[in-house]
């Protein structure tokens, strides 16, 4: 995936690349859930099932991040959903619902 750009507010250890993933497990059974709990995710979820003609399904959605954001930070925010909606696409295409995406640390000349 192609880095994102978001400045955070500890380095990385051993220059170590910070990424956000997220992990999409379908369920039969409706209803939609994420760890943690954000409305933004269960929306982005609901969202693409839909664009999928996957509507009626329901699932756990798993969201980790390494980066630690400067309060303010809009890069992050804006990278969550469009990894989660990769992982739902995935799971629903047949795969494992994994998706990640590199955060670039502004601070330290990174692209």
């Amino acid at each position: 995936p192609a880095a994102g750009r978001c400045a955070v507010g500890m380095p990385a250890k051993g220059g170590a690349q910070r990424t956000v993933r997220a992990r999409f497990i379908p369920s039969e059974v409706p209803g939609l859930t994420s760890s943690p709990h954000r409305v933004t995710t269960l929306r982005t979820v609901a969202r693409t099932l839909a664009s999928l003609g996957r509507g009626y399904l329901g699932g756990h959605a798993e969201i980790t991040c390494d980066a630690v954001p400067i309060p303010g930070c809009r890069s992050l925010a804006a990278t969550e959903p469009l990894v989660v909606a990769r992982a739902v696409r995935d799971a629903v295409g047949g795969g494992r619902g994994v998706a990640w995406q590199v955060l670039a640390d502004r601070r330290h000349g990174a692209a």
